[in-house]
């Protein structure tokens, strides 16, 4: 009882378990020995693990009993959403990867043609006059 209070899965866990009596024990009793330096050391422990694997099956059995449709509506929902964000973090991924490689090409060393070839097309913008007429172009 002590277990299964102080380490027990919770309908949230059970449901990311797929409702498995199993892998819901196994789950509490690997948390369970791992915090307990006794476990294993005792025959006692032998039924403890028993006690736990019938309890989730009666507690799993009583959810599926209680909530058939909405279990089932919660899983699904659950794997849905799964396959959703998996493909939004790949995405993510795809999209961090292209900025990336467009920030590289961007800080990538220009030759001294590329420089040249950039500043004579911006001097016609820095000779602009915005506010007033200069005297002076800026480019001067």
């Amino acid at each position: 009882m002590r277990t299964v209070a102080t380490y027990g899965a919770d309908t949230e866990r059970i449901a990311r378990l797929g409702r498995d009596a199993g892998a819901a024990a196994a789950a509490v009793l690997v948390t369970a020995k791992a915090n307990g330096s006794r476990w294993g050391e005792e025959g006692h422990y032998a039924i403890a693990e028993r006690c736990v694997l019938v309890t989730y099956r009666v507690l799993i059995d009583q959810l599926k009993a209680d909530a058939p449709v909405l279990l089932a509506t919660i899983q699904a929902l659950r794997e849905e959403l799964a396959v959703v964000a998996e493909r939004g973090h790949a995405q993510g991924q795809r999209t961090l990867d292209g900025l990336t490689e467009r920030a590289d090409a961007l800080v990538a060393v220009g030759t001294l043609d590329e420089v040249v070839s950039y500043l004579q097309a911006r001097i016609e913008d820095w000779d602009a006059p915005v506010w007033a007429q200069q005297q002076r172009p800026a480019s001067a």
